[in-house]
């Protein structure tokens, strides 16, 4: 028992570890770091370096990869060395920067484009929780009530011999279906659950094309891909990225497969002389507000700030359609579901009502 014991304190001890290290920004395993654990290794790498550390003493200070800090000492550069560690778009800017001398700049901007895209996703996250708790109180509710409540309705109306209405034998006839046969339908959920896991995963284009097409949330996908895109070509050329290595990078860093295949073509339209702008208006992916702002910024030479308050732009419409959709969608799930409740209550309460009147 006693050695039982020892093993699990040294097993809740490696857990305890893993699981610090990770909440401090530090790379275990080739997992890449996400993007608050990369704003974290970013911010403190480059106040490391703007304190006169060198290179491979502030990589130790932080606890990097292993691998990292042997590939440095062996006169690796510093973004071949943390790929598997940091996600390819800032090894790809940090690797541009390491060519023009200027890596505490672009440890800075990615930083604070990192930070940014954290806050961004957890405000969205943030605006959902509410309607999603409200979703999932509604639906408990409705299984308590049709798993429980309702089979014992049934029997007691039985008992009573009393003839049911329309109402009330149509809700008990669909409990009694969902309660015998509870099973076959957790089978049909998993089996549905798996085949658009598997329709996913093997055909993510066309998936990725039907989400897009969807009223709601093909909108607010749209809008995600398009901040996406914006923030980081942004942040890469105001680094010093030359336009066509950061659009690959851009296009590199995406997970969705249509952004990348637009993006993919939008460089080869720039290769070819055609201005930003107008490459990515050619797409139709992309709104016209953002990429008039790409065309002044191409002709006053500001483009990577325009690029960076476009994606600003998008967000602040994204967060304020956001917020008017679930300032709707919470009444209208509990009007919905309040709704649901009370037209099973009357349906309970007439036969015992026309009872009481018959009596009378």
């Amino acid at each position: 028992m006693i050695r039982a014991f020892s093993d699990f304190r040294a097993f809740s001890g490696l857990i305890f570890r893993i699981v610090r290290e990770q909440k401090l920004g530090i790379g275990l395993g080739t997992k890449p770091l996400n993007s608050r654990q990369t704003a974290a290794f970013c911010s403190q790498l480059k106040a490391l370096l703007a304190a006169g550390l060198p290179l491979l003493a502030a990589l130790k200070i932080l606890k990097c990869h292993a691998q990292a800090g042997r590939l440095i000492s062996e006169g690796e550069q510093l973004s071949r060395a943390l790929r598997g560690i940091l996600p390819d778009l800032a090894c790809g800017a940090i690797g541009a920067a390491e060519q023009v001398g200027a890596l505490e700049d672009c440890l800075a901007r990615l930083a604070a484009h990192y930070e940014h895209q954290a806050e961004t996703h957890e405000k969205l996250i943030g605006s959902l929780i509410y309607p999603l708790f409200v979703l999932l109180l509604s639906v408990g509710s409705l299984f308590g009530l049709i798993f429980f409540i309702l089979p014992g309705m049934n029997e007691l109306f039985v008992d009573l011999n009393t003839p049911l209405p329309a109402l009330t034998a149509g809700i008990l006839n669909v409990s009694e279906l969902l309660a015998r046969g509870w099973i076959a339908w957790l089978i049909a959920s998993v089996a549905v659950l798996v085949i658009v896991a598997l329709m996913v995963r093997r055909q993510p284009l066309q998936t990725e094309r039907a989400i897009l097409r969807a009223p709601v949330v093909g909108r607010f996908y749209r809008q995600e891909q398009v901040v996406q895109v914006l923030g980081t070509l942004g942040t890469l050329l105001r680094g010093g990225t030359p336009i066509r290595e950061a659009l690959q990078l851009t296009a590199d860093s995406l997970r969705s497969v249509v952004y990348r295949q637009v993006i993919g073509s939008v460089g080869s339209a720039v290769e070819q002389g055609t201005a930003l702008g107008a490459a990515l208006g050619l797409t139709g992916s992309f709104p016209e507000e953002a990429i008039q702002l790409i065309a002044v910024g191409e002709g006053s030479g500001q483009l990577a700030e325009m690029l960076a308050s476009a994606a600003d732009f998008q967000i602040k419409q994204r967060e304020f359609q956001l917020k008017r959709l679930t300032t709707l969608l919470e009444p209208a799930l509990t009007l919905a579901v309040g709704g649901v409740v009370a037209l099973i209550v009357v349906a309970m309460f007439l036969p015992l009502i026309n009872m009481i009147s018959s009596l009378q």
